[in-house]
């Protein structure tokens, strides 16, 4: 696991060898970027999630600016085993439903995974689906998103069955959804990142 890093290293590097350029809260080097849930990350996107208890291999969560374009099914019915709805799981779930997919010859050229999977924006291409959980963290930011009274709901990372997708409403009545996998709903991607 990749844990925060507080900077003593840095710091003592900084004045046992002499490096030039280095401010570190005012000794000579500067403080690493921090972030706190509803800013804007380094991709544009919105902070919505900090790992402030050290629980992850990753320290933030970033929502992307916007939704993709183009709306896509989750994917063929097809069971995708080894997925998880929590917190961090997005990214492996991701993998998991492109290697399935593509290994089932499903016939589909793009799915939801594939689709945040191939995502680039604001200089970053390491964007992937979001767990259940994960996805519910950016409803807590629709506001902002300018998302209030979207009817909308956005594909999950995570399955509710071989046939059906986990998607999260973002409407009054937020909460889990499960459409056909076949349906085609909008994606919201996110990044994990560390500083």
């Amino acid at each position: 696991m990749i844990r925060r890093k507080l900077g003593f290293g840095i710091v003592t590097a900084c004045i046992v060898i002499g490096l030039t350029g280095c401010d570190i809260l005012g000794l000579g080097g500067s403080a690493p970027n921090t972030y706190s849930a509803g800013d804007t990350g380094p991709a544009g996107g919105i902070i919505v999630f900090v790992d402030t208890s050290n629980d992850y291999d990753f320290d933030y969560l970033e929502a992307a600016p916007a939704a993709l374009d183009d709306e896509y099914p989750w994917g063929a019915q097809i069971s995708t085993s080894g997925l998880d709805d929590g917190i961090g799981s997005g990214q492996a779930n991701t993998t998991i439903i492109i290697e399935t997919q593509d290994d089932d010859k499903a016939g589909l050229s793009s799915y939801a995974a594939k689709a945040a999977d191939n995502h680039s924006t604001g200089g970053f291409s390491d964007w992937f689906l979001p767990s259940y959980q994960e996805l519910q963290l950016l409803y807590t930011y629709r506001s902002s998103l300018n998302l209030g009274g979207s009817s909308d709901y956005y594909w999950a990372s995570s399955q509710f069955s071989q046939t059906l997708g986990d998607a999260v409403r973002f409407d009054k009545f937020n909460g889990e959804v499960n459409p056909q996998k076949t349906v085609t709903a909008p994606v919201w991607p996110m990044r994990a990142f560390s500083e």
